[in-house]
């Protein structure tokens, strides 16, 4: 079995992405105006927004999870051990979101699929999130397959 790294999810919504995009497009006309000092203030929130994502890193050989956040080339987390991996699982959650206007309320549900990695010791971690199950088996086939685990559909 060889090492497994994941890129789980963004750290920031998509949002502040976006915005972190749209300040490294404007890096360029700042620097043209001379302020540097602005160049350098766009260039490293930009690269935070941009680049700070969740990680997981399964190494079978340490028997050892670490589940953590990458922020600017840094890792923070935790580190988790164990003595084998059960299997990868799916499962299906409702998700309700209530909209709320001056003179009404809207209350949008839809399903939305979560992957999880179980450990032998009861633990889960999470993988990923997604709205289409077969999207969500792409992703978690290949890690399934290096990782010698079978994952199933609990839907």
């Amino acid at each position: 079995m060889k090492s497994v790294d994941i890129r789980t999810a963004s750290y920031f919504p998509g949002a502040f992405v976006f915005i972190g995009i749209i300040m490294a497009l404007w890096v360029p006309v700042v620097a043209v105006m001379q302020i540097y000092w602005l160049m350098v203030l766009l260039l490293g929130i930009s690269a935070l927004l941009i680049t700070s994502h969740h990680r997981i890193s399964i190494d079978p050989k340490k028997k050892e999870v670490f589940d953590y956040v990458w922020i600017l080339w840094n890792k923070t987390g935790e580190k988790v051990s164990y003595n084998k991996i059960d299997y990868i699982f799916i499962k299906e959650n409702k998700r309700r979101q209530t909209l709320h206007s001056r003179v009404s309320s809207t209350s949008v549900s839809d399903s939305v699929y979560d992957a999880y990695l179980r450990l032998n010791n009861d633990r889960k971690i999470h993988l990923y999130q997604r709205k289409s199950k077969n999207k969500l088996i792409d992703k978690i086939s290949p890690i399934a397959d290096d990782l010698n685990i079978e994952w199933f559909d609990y839907t």
